[in-house]
């Protein structure tokens, strides 16, 4: 036999290696580029479910010299022109965190001196009450507002969200410190609020959205959820411990950690569900697209800082991937792994310790390698494929 054998240290250590990485934590795990590489040969059903509405850059460019945030007046016009096309439900992919700060009274408190009531009332025109004005707006339909998540749980928490009574909560949900709520005024007026929080896993890439997210001493619903649960009608979640989720007839499989593996929708799908927030304000937008759908607002200008990393774009808009996730959770469909899978995964480590060290002591440092490389593709690829779709 030609060529030296690798030697066993080596091979410990390569083995080693690529057990970590394929059946480890990290988000670096094949595992995970093999389900991406599945996920990209079968594109996932269109939806006719739900619709975007793409704050870009050109509508912020129509509305300057400060493009954001907008006034909430200027939400509120948008939000009317969606009901006025038939919208079921909005649900925001925005934080409205506090007062407007485009009102006259915000402005006001700015000033270093307060203005006499001629100039206030100057203001008060120049300037009018956004948070009246989205509020009013809101209560022309089913509006679902988003919670931030906040690291320091010092925010007075949101409502408790509606649960069915008796529900077993799964094992290891994301979890957060606390949450903040948007400003008071609007979430009376708001039909559900959600978190809007993505990638809490701390995974670079982001795979899966979160359906729930525990605090302390609470549980609550993800922003795709919520949109879900109020666009259906029904008033509470149902909860089956690691097993099932529950939207009234509604049925979605999950597993401990009450993610929603995401198959995302192709770039053509996107376009054709995405209206341009300013063809809505100018009144070119027409009602076929948003009738009858649920509606996400957001924003795919890189300056508001809403872009996110997926399998195959790193720069995909958050609003998109809770559009993808609303749709996926209609259809009632989740990918979780089998049960079979983590059998799988022992009989796997065990035939890569076999083949790597049969590999190791009779073939060359190269073919060896080689070998062990070869085997832990087929082992991921395999394994890639065992997951389950509800």
């Amino acid at each position: 036999m030609s060529g030296r054998l690798l030697p066993l240290p080596l091979f410990a250590l390569v083995l080693a290696l690529a057990l970590a990485v394929t059946f480890g934590a990290t988000p670096l795990r094949p595992r995970d580029a093999g389900i991406d590489a599945l996920f990209a040969t079968v594109p996932a059903a269109p939806t006719d479910t739900v619709a975007v509405v793409d704050i870009d850059g050109a509508a912020l460019a129509l509305h300057g010299p400060w493009p954001w945030p907008w006034p909430r007046g200027r939400i509120a016009a948008l939000l009317d022109a969606l009901w006025q096309r038939g919208a079921r439900v909005v649900a925001f992919d925005i934080a409205f965190v506090g007062p407007d700060r485009r009102s006259a009274a915000a402005v006001v408190a700015d000033l270093p001196a307060a203005p006499d009531k001629a100039d206030r009332a100057v203001l008060e025109r120049l300037f009018p009450d956004g948070d009246a004005l989205l509020a009013q707006a809101m209560a022309g339909g089913d509006a679902v507002l988003g919670l931030l998540a906040d690291p320091s749980g010092e925010a007075p928490p949101p409502p408790a969200p509606p649960f069915h009574a008796g529900a077993v909560l799964p094992a290891a949900p994301a979890r957060v410190a606390g949450l903040t709520p948007p400003f008071a005024p609007l979430l009376d007026q708001s039909a559900a609020t959600g978190v809007m929080a993505l990638g809490l896993d701390g995974a670079g890439v982001i795979r899966d959205v979160p359906l729930l997210v525990a605090l302390p001493r609470a549980a609550f619903g993800g922003l795709a959820l919520e949109a879900a649960r109020v666009s259906l009608g029904y008033p509470e979640i149902v909860l089956a411990g690691d097993a099932r989720l529950g939207l009234g007839s509604l049925s979605l499989p999950i597993d401990g950690r009450a993610l929603l593996r995401l198959h995302a929708q192709g770039a053509a799908a996107e376009r054709a569900r995405t209206v341009r927030a300013a063809a809505l304000l100018d009144g070119t937008a027409p009602a076929e697209g948003i009738a009858g759908r649920i509606v996400l607002v957001g924003s795919s200008s890189p300056a508001l800082g809403a872009l996110r990393a997926v399998p195959g774009n790193p720069y995909r808009p958050s609003v998109q991937i809770q559009a993808d996730a609303v749709g996926q959770i209609l259809a009632g469909v989740n990918y979780i792994r089998s049960p079979a899978a983590l059998v799988f995964d022992g009989l796997a480590v065990i035939a890569a310790v076999l083949g790597a060290l049969v590999a190791a002591r009779r073939l060359p440092v190269p073919a060896g390698v080689a070998a062990i490389a070869a085997g832990a593709v087929v082992l991921v690829g395999a394994a890639a494929l065992l997951v389950l779709r509800g």
